[in-house]
């Protein structure tokens, strides 16, 4: 189909889940930064998942419905997004969508049919809009501060379980978690996660060195002048030659940073022995 339908005012248990982005500001490790939210909430019981990332690429979308599965533990019958790039790559004049490979992929394996708002017309996702509205006063005023994302994330999972608290618009006399046990029981089995990277082929240069965005990761010496695979998820990167894994670093955000792994570095010193004292793999 076309990937667009009428949007309902009222949803059965189990029937859909909302999804959009927002952009927030938080402190973490001390520095005030703009983070992407994104927001999930199911239709019915009204329970809403929020997890932050640094951006809205490819990857950070297959994460956080992996991650908004994981929280509902089951999954819906249909998704309502908007038409973002990493969603919809085509809407053509009769609104046919074109979906973007990998969320396509992510779509069928938790066999969940997706389903577009019409273009400029955000209230077909009203509730998940309002959520945006209304958490954002909730949990970033005043401005939250942690160590790390991973303490942002998991603060956010538990006020959202506290949120789930609060009476149902439609039920007063429940509360969502409530109509939430409800609607679990309709929602399908969650099975094996998606496997939510991004991949593309990278030429390894002498250095060992392979790049990903702004930054340069190792790899062991002897791949220096191949091509390998490159796997970027949301926090790690993986390099890949055929089938086997021979690099994973923790992703890094920063900008023109070269990341090292000593011992990728190790069989080269029987030639070049004072990399030891002098090579940036070995400075630390």
């Amino acid at each position: 189909g076309s990937g667009e339908a009428f949007i309902p005012l009222h949803f059965a248990a189990g029937d859909a889940l909302q999804f959009d982005w927002s952009e927030e500001r938080v402190v973490l490790g001390g520095v005030e930064q703009k983070v992407k939210v994104a927001h999930f909430r199911l239709c019915h019981s009204r329970k809403p998942f929020i997890v932050a990332y640094p951006g809205e690429s490819q990857e950070m979308v297959l994460d956080a419905f992996a991650r908004a599965l994981s929280f509902y533990v089951g999954v819906p019958r249909r998704v309502i997004i908007d038409n973002p790039k990493t969603m919809v790559t085509y809407v053509s004049r009769s609104k046919d969508r074109v979906f973007h490979p990998r969320f396509l992929a992510l779509m069928n394996h938790y066999v969940m049919e997706p389903v577009a708002c019409t273009p400029a017309s955000g209230w077909e996702k009203g509730q998940v809009e309002n959520q945006v509205h209304f958490l954002r006063g909730r949990l970033f005023v005043p401005m939250p501060a942690f160590d790390d994302l991973d303490g942002l994330n998991n603060w956010l999972r538990l006020r959202c379980e506290e949120l789930a608290s609060r009476a149902h618009p439609e039920q007063s006399s429940r509360t969502i978690a409530e109509v939430f046990e409800d609607e679990r029981a309709e929602l399908r089995p969650l099975g094996r996660a998606f496997d939510g990277y991004v991949e593309k082929t990278v030429r390894v240069r002498s250095t060992c060195l392979v790049q990903y965005a702004s930054n340069r990761y190792s790899v062991p010496s002897r791949f220096a002048g191949q091509h390998v695979s490159l796997r970027a998820y949301a926090s790690r990167i993986v390099l890949v030659s055929g089938q086997d894994v021979i690099a994973e670093h923790k992703r890094r955000f920063t900008r023109n940073v070269s990341y090292f792994e000593p011992w990728h570095y190790v069989p080269l010193l029987d030639r070049k022995p004072g990399a030891l004292r002098d090579g940036a793999p070995f400075v630390d």
